[in-house]
């Protein structure tokens, strides 16, 4: 390479070009901003080290000549530049029309030198006097700017309800890591947290950085959710890097960022000079422990989080007893996955929902009270179903916005307080849209949606159990009221939905009216969840005590094109006019509730023979146990009517009868629901008042949250 000209001086008044060639970073400009180029690099050679100066956008001399200047350290007018254009070094100032704002490349090969004054220079110091490296440089910006290490969220302060064993895990985990305890093929496992949003996850990271680090490390928090304001940062410098991305790299320089640290200066970093600088920062040692609590890196897309994942834990297995990390994530399977493909073992920190009664010991005497006097603050309670974000934030600012809530509340309160909580849980993000898609597919039992992607889309709760067999996975109460009350005017599955929590919200622990309301709105739903598609009785009833002949027995629903699948008529001795809607594919009800033994009429079409074929349905909720063979003569005589019609019907018991099972041969002529049944059939909709208040002891048994939630 032949040597670079004899610089070109420039005037030291200015910084602008001759007028003659004032033109080209103008002409530059306009043909960047019409072109939509984006930003370039620096490379500067000054001294004998390479400086890389990341996303310039503004091309213009005197803005090269300044960003340059602060990189190395001297005044703009103590500098002259050349770019390399093919083979020769030109000035940057000298007027040519080859200047480096023309050309569209991506970096810009740069060599700076120090200007010539005219005065005696000083002589240089062996190394001493050296200019002083990017890590020198960043170190003397954190004491000069008095950069402050990221502090912990504070709104965190809250006792942690329920995470005992998550918290245990956490310790040991520091603690194994900080005596260098390495796991399987010598690497350390990954610990992550998971769960939907608002399940406490920040939570658990922050209570894990304040009281869980070992006795002489030193907890650091970052996040990647919007509200950090570090995020944009992290994706800023994968942005500026070329060829291979640096992941560890670029969460560095979101650290430093976080401290304060210039841009351009913290991307000329790698990942160890960044924690080099954060140590400095706190006056660590080079060996300290240093605990870094990632939170919200599913933020991140699942490519940006996967790599970034395995970067950093790459970094902890190069150090230990100095680094750990540990991930919030509101997926599970991206942890998993990172871990699998790294070889190393993951140790997850299950989050579920707290207990269904946490809610007293976090809102106080008043709503307990509410609760008690009106049935939509205790199904309120309910569909909020333990969600931590939901029961310590959003009850709280429902009140303060809707005051008359726990004396009044209608249903202008309810939607009020339903969209405050709604809010502060971040759920809003869940629009009309999504929830179209995803609410058919949650009841959709022939098509089973996979709960997996219920959980990356962040809306699965789980209810806690004491064991997996207690736990019960819902979609959302809260998101499903919410969504059902907004659209229950456009479309017949939250027609239903809604119509289904209203006769909920009417359940008495002794009343057993409304009962059959909330299952034949249950049934439409599930109906219109599945139109057009085929499946058996067993599927839709999903009962342990089906006959025989109904396990196999393939049918369809062929429904009206109509917002409501339910039609009410006076009684059901006009038996034409009766078959006449059943044939249409309407649920028919009787209001006059005069058949004794018989509520409503639920009809299929046998896919085999294209018949009708009709469900007589009973609802049986008082007593804690059933005379079957009282029911079953009442039901005969009920259904008079259909045999003489020669229509095909079965009997449908829903009952709250308290007893394990049933004798096959009471149940061998159609679908017989015991509580548990009947619990198992209608979780979907959330925790029911009707699970609460009507279902007893055997349930209970199963299901002890059940009993804490009356």
């Amino acid at each position: 390479m032949p040597p670079p000209p004899p610089p070109i001086k420039r005037p030291a008044a200015s910084l602008k070009r001759p007028a003659a060639a004032a033109a080209a970073p103008a002409a530059a400009a306009a043909s960047s901003s019409s072109s939509g180029r984006s930003s370039v690099t620096l490379e500067v050679n000054y001294e004998g080290r390479i400086y890389r100066i990341f996303d310039v956008t503004d091309k213009t001399v005197a803005n090269i000549f300044e960003r340059v200047a602060k990189t190395v350290d001297l005044n703009a007018d103590q500098l002259e530049i050349q770019y390399k254009d093919k083979r020769k070094w030109i000035q940057y100032d000298d007027g040519s029309s080859k200047d480096p704002a023309l050309k569209d490349i991506k970096t810009w090969t740069l060599k700076a030198n120090r200007k010539d004054s005219g005065e005696p220079q000083p002589k240089k110091m062996k190394n001493s006097q050296a200019a002083p490296t990017p890590l020198e440089r960043a170190k003397d910006w954190v004491k000069k700017k008095n950069c402050q290490a990221p502090k912990l969220p504070t709104s965190y302060n809250q006792e942690l309800l329920h995470r005992k064993m998550a918290c245990t895990i956490v310790q040991k985990y520091l603690q194994g890591v900080q005596a260098k305890a390495l796991g399987k093929d010598g690497k350390f496992s990954l610990v992550g947290c998971s769960g939907m949003k608002g399940i406490g996850k920040t939570a658990m990271l922050v209570h894990s950085a304040r009281c869980l680090v070992p006795e002489g490390a030193t907890a650091l928090y970052l996040t990647f959710n919007g509200g950090g304001a570090h995020k944009e940062e992290f994706l800023k410098s994968l942005q500026c890097q070329e060829g291979h991305k640096d992941y560890a790299a670029a969460f560095g320089h979101m650290l430093l960022a976080a401290c304060g640290v210039d841009s351009c200066l913290a991307r000329q970093l790698e990942f160890e000079d960044c924690l080099d600088v954060y140590r400095s920062l706190r006056g660590l040692s080079a060996e300290a422990f240093v605990v870094v609590f990632v939170d919200e890196i599913g933020d991140l897309e699942e490519m940006e989080s996967t790599a970034t994942l395995t970067a950093l834990m790459r970094r902890m297995d190069k150090y230990p007893g100095q680094l750990a990390f540990v991930f919030a994530h509101i997926r599970q399977d991206i942890l998993d996955k990172c871990a699998t493909k790294s070889a190393r073992e993951v140790t997850a920190l299950h989050l579920p929902a707290l207990q269904l009664d946490d809610w007293k010991k976090v809102v106080g005497i008043n709503w307990q009270k509410a609760a008690k006097e009106h049935a939509q603050i205790q199904q309120l309670l309910l569909a909020c179903s333990g969600h931590p974000r939901s029961l310590v934030d959003g009850l709280p600012a429902a009140l303060v916005e809707v005051p008359n809530l726990l004396t009044n509340p209608d249903e202008s309160s309810l939607v009020s307080a339903m969209d405050v909580i709604m809010n502060k849980c971040k759920f809003n993000e869940f629009d009309t849209k999504f929830m179209a898609d995803i609410v058919p597919q949650w009841f959709d039992f022939v098509d089973k949606i996979d709960t997996g992607t219920l959980a990356r889309d962040g809306v699965l709760l789980k209810v806690n159990g004491e064991t997996a067999a207690q736990e019960v996975e819902l979609l959302h109460p809260l998101i499903l009221l919410r969504w059902a009350r907004k659209m229950c005017e456009d479309h017949s599955i939250p027609h239903h939905l809604q119509q289904a929590y209203a006769a909920d919200a009417m359940v008495g622990p002794d009343a057993e009216k409304k009962m059959e309301n909330i299952m034949y709105h249950y049934e439409a739903l599930l109906k219109k969840c599945v139109e057009s598609k085929e499946f058996t009785l067993m599927a839709f009833y999903c009962s342990r005590h089906i006959g025989k002949k109904f396990l196999n027995m393939t049918v369809k629903a062929h429904l009206p094109r109509q917002l409501s699948l339910v039609h009410k008529v006076d009684n059901f001795q006009n038996i034409k006019e009766v078959l006449h809607y059943l044939k249409q594919g309407f649920i028919v009800v009787s209001q006059a509730h005069s058949e004794v033994g018989i509520e409503y009429l639920s009809p299929f079409v046998c896919v085999d023979t294209e018949d009708l074929i009709v469900a007589a349905v009973q609802c049986k909720f008082v007593q804690a146990s059933c005379a079957w063979a009282d029911m079953k003569s009442k039901m005969e005589k009920a259904t008079k009517d259909l045999k003489e019609e020669k229509v095909r019907f079965f009997p449908v018991f829903y009952t709250s009868v308290d007893q394990n099972t049933i004798h096959s041969d009471t149940f061998s002529d159609g679908v017989y629901f015991t509580e548990s049944d009947l619990f198992t059939f209608t979780k979907k909709l959330g925790i029911l008042r009707l699970h609460v208040m009507k279902l007893g002891a055997k349930l209970q048994e199963k299901y002890p949250w059940l009993k804490q939630a009356v």
